[in-house]
């Protein structure tokens, strides 16, 4: 029962953290590289910052990967919807930044499996 809880409480935590961390990829994104919608940039902040952030969640926390896409999803939905206006292309938004957002699922993926198969069998 005491696995079962633990287990519960990590979904959320996980959960929880790659909301945050979602929120501040987009509030970040005027101070490193100067627009507002981080997709607007030339570099590859948005991409980096969402593989890696994906990447380092999904290594602290290696089951259940999808609930860290989720998090980091809603994360940046919510940042959208809060402090960016909207307009006519809000859905078409919203589209891209769910696929987008794959890349930390890619991330969250590459990493855990890393943990699962080689560091969880060095602690063995």
């Amino acid at each position: 029962m005491q696995q079962k809880t633990f287990c519960i409480k990590n979904r959320y935590i996980s959960l929880i953290l790659s909301f945050f961390l979602g929120n501040c990829i987009w509030f970040f994104s005027p101070i490193i590289i100067g627009n507002k919608e981080p997709w607007d940039s030339e570099s590859f902040y948005f991409v980096l910052s969402l593989f890696i952030t994906g990447a380092c969640v999904g290594y602290f926390f290696p089951r259940r990967i999808w609930i860290i896409y989720l998090g980091i999803l809603f994360g940046q939905i919510i940042y959208m919807l809060i402090f960016l206006p909207t307009g006519p292309l809000m859905f078409l938004g919203l589209v891209y930044l769910a696929a987008y957002s794959l890349l930390a699922l890619a991330g969250a993926f590459c990493t855990s499996n890393i943990k699962i198969k080689y560091v969880d069998k060095l602690k063995a």
